[in-house]
């Protein structure tokens, strides 16, 4: 039996190598605001939130889970 060897040629060992974007760098320093405290960004944040995804939640909270509570009339008759 013999035995079949190829004989592979690499010409570049980084050839297959793809190159793609890199991020830019940039440097923080520690006195950065990840979250801005003006106003004008927590009333356009409120009003996004309340006005938009608020009602849509919970559109979309009712047609999944749907829950229904039995027996709302007992709960007239509870003290408390």
């Amino acid at each position: 039996m013999k035995a079949l060897t190829k004989d592979i040629v690499v010409e570049d060992e980084n050839s297959d190598i793809i190159h793609l974007w890199e991020p830019f760098k940039f440097e923080i320093n520690e006195t950065y605001k990840y979250v801005p405290n003006s106003i004008l960004f927590s009333i356009c944040s409120n009003l996004l939130y309340y006005i938009i995804a608020y009602p849509i939640i919970k559109i979309i909270t009712k047609l999944v889970y749907d829950l229904k509570i039995e027996g709302k009339e007992n709960i007239k008759h509870l003290e408390g």
